[in-house]
């Protein structure tokens, strides 16, 4: 995909697969993801979601929320122990916050 665009000195900084499988898949909260990765310099970092399979609002798409990518990364918050929990909401930051839906 970087080559595509002749973007030199590209490195994968971290990579992972969700399968969503429509009509059967887990949402996934909203969320920004440099949260997680925690860049030293955000402008020096993309996310990008390949979509093998149509992706649509009956399948579960990728939704994005407006404006977010101004702005800071919010915090996770949840109570210690073996798990977290979280209520609505889970925020961390890929400069733009997006969610997936369930398809159906």
């Amino acid at each position: 995909m970087c080559g595509a665009t002749h973007w030199t000195g590209v490195s994968v900084y971290f990579g992972q697969i969700f399968c969503k499988e429509p009509n059967g898949s887990v949402a996934k909260p909203v969320h920004q993801d440099n949260f997680y990765f925690d860049p030293d310099n955000t402008d020096a970092l993309i996310t990008a979601w390949v979509v093998i399979d149509d992706a649509t609002v009956g399948n579960g798409c990728l939704f994005f929320a407006e404006g977010t990518h101004l702005g800071p990364s919010l915090p996770s918050r949840g109570s210690g122990g073996p798990t977290i929990q979280f209520t609505g909401v889970t925020r961390h930051r890929s400069t733009t916050p997006h969610v997936t839906g369930t398809g159906g």
